[in-house]
């Protein structure tokens, strides 16, 4: 499960993560979903960690790094952005 995201304007497509499961993407109860940060920098997402819970990833578009936000001690998804672009 490799996620990627693709430069429309520059016609390029960059992995940003790969997960060490299968992540479902129709609707369920481990569905994939991902989204955008108000300014467009930032990706953030939840997927499964090697210790079998998900955690929180963020992607900064500016400086091309992943960070993982949480442990995956505890089983973290959906994260989503408050208007001000704020993780929440």
């Amino acid at each position: 499960m490799r996620i990627r995201i693709y430069d429309i304007a520059a016609n390029r497509a960059t992995e940003i993560d790969q997960s060490p499961e299968w992540i479902r993407s129709s609707p369920g109860s481990r569905a994939f979903h991902m989204q955008w940060s108000p300014d467009s920098r930032w990706l953030t997402y939840a997927r499964p960690t090697k210790a079998g819970n998900s955690a929180v990833f963020l992607y900064d578009t500016k400086a091309c790094k992943l960070h993982q936000a949480t442990t995956g001690y505890l089983n973290d998804t959906q994260p989503t952005f408050e208007p001000e672009g704020k993780v929440s």
